[in-house]
C-alpha cells in the first residue's frame, strides 16, 4: 500500500499505450516520489522532458499501474513551463481522456496563455464529467479582459466548479474585468481570494467591486489583492466604505498604488476591523 500523499514527477510524456512506473523512491515517511512516463502521443511533441509536479492521492499500487483510468489529483503545478495554448489544450485533453475530474488546484502561471487557451479551460471546467476544482491560477498570462470574460462566463454555469481562489496577477486586465468579476462575485460568492495585483485597474473598476461588497456584505471575500494598479484616492475611499460591510475580509493589498494619498490611507485604517490586514 503506497502512502496517500504522493508526489509524482512526470519526466516525459511518451507515446506509449500504457504508463510505466520507471522508479519509486521513498522520500520520507509521508511522501513517495515516482518517476513516470505517462501515455499521451499529443503531449509528447510539445512537452517532452518537461518536469511537471503532480500531486494526487491513490490507495494501492494497482492504481499506480492504471493512471489512465480514473483518479483524483489534489493539485497540478505547471508554472513557467512554456505550455502555450496548444500545450494547455493537449494537457486538458489528456485529463479528459484519463477521467481526471477532481483537482484541488490548477496552477498555470507564466505559460504564455492567451484567451484562446482560456477557452480550453472553460470547456474543461464545464465538460460532461463535471470537473471539481477550487483553485485556478493564471498569474502572468496575457489573457486580458477577453480571457477574464471567458472564465467568468464559464463560472456562471450552474455545474461549474465553485472556485475559492482565482489568480489573475499581471494578466493585463482593466476596469472591464473588474466589472465582469464583480458581476460574477455577486451571483456566485464562492470566491474567497481574488488576486488582481499588477494590472490596469482604476477607481472605476474598484467602484464596481466596492459596490458589490457593500450590497452583498463583502460577498464572502477574504482576500482582495489590488496592488500595483491605479485606484487613486477615489478608489481608496470607496474601498474604505466597503470595508464597513466586509467582516470576513482578512487581507486587502493596495501596495504600489502610489496615487493614494495619506488622507485616504488614514480613512482605510480607520475603517478596518480587528481581523483585517491592509497593505499599503
Amino acid at each position: 500500500m503506497l502512502p496517500r500523499d504522493v508526489i509524482v514527477d512526470i519526466l516525459s510524456w511518451l507515446s506509449n499505450p500504457e504508463p510505466e512506473a520507471a522508479e519509486i523512491v521513498k522520500n520520507d515517511r509521508r511522501k513517495t516520489v515516482a518517476s513516470l512516463r505517462l501515455a499521451s502521443p499529443k503531449l509528447c511533441d510539445l512537452m517532452s522532458w518537461v518536469p511537471i509536479v503532480l500531486r494526487y492521492q491513490f490507495g494501492s499500487s494497482s492504481q499506480l499501474r492504471s493512471l489512465t483510468q480514473s483518479f483524483s489529483f489534489s493539485s497540478v503545478h505547471l508554472a513557467g513551463r512554456g505550455l502555450g495554448n496548444k500545450g494547455l489544450e493537449n494537457l486538458l485533453e489528456a485529463f479528459r481522456q484519463s477521467s481526471v475530474i477532481s483537482l484541488e488546484g490548477l496552477y498555470l502561471e507564466a505559460n504564455k496563455i492567451t484567451p484562446i487557451g482560456v477557452k480550453h479551460i472553460s470547456r474543461f471546467l464545464n465538460g460532461p464529467a463535471g470537473v471539481k476544482m477550487s483553485r485556478l491560477c493564471l498569474n502572468g498570462n496575457p489573457i486580458g479582459d477577453e480571457g477574464v470574460a471567458i472564465i467568468a462566463d464559464a463560472l456562471h454555469w450552474p455545474k461549474s466548479p465553485p472556485l475559492s481562489y482565482l489568480g489573475l496577477y499581471s494578466t493585463r486586465v482593466t476596469d472591464d474585468s473588474a466589472r465582469t468579476l464583480s458581476r460574477l462575485i455577486a451571483s456566485r460568492n464562492t470566491i474567497k481570494t481574488l488576486d488582481l495585483d499588477d494590472n490596469h485597474i482604476s477607481c472605476e473598476g474598484v467602484a464596481s467591486l466596492a459596490s458589490v461588497m457593500q450590497r452583498n456584505a463583502g460577498c464572502g471575500l477574504k482576500e482582495l489583492l489590488l496592488g500595483r494598479n491605479g485606484i487613486g484616492d477615489i478608489g481608496g475611499g470607496l474601498l474604505a466604505e466597503a470595508l464597513l460591510f466586509s467582516p470576513e475580509l482578512t487581507e486587502l493589498n493596495l501596495k504600489g498604488n502610489f496615487n493614494i494619498t495619506r488622507r485616504t490611507k488614514e480613512a482605510l485604517v480607520a475603517a478596518k476591523h480587528a481581523g483585517l490586514t491592509i497593505r499599503m
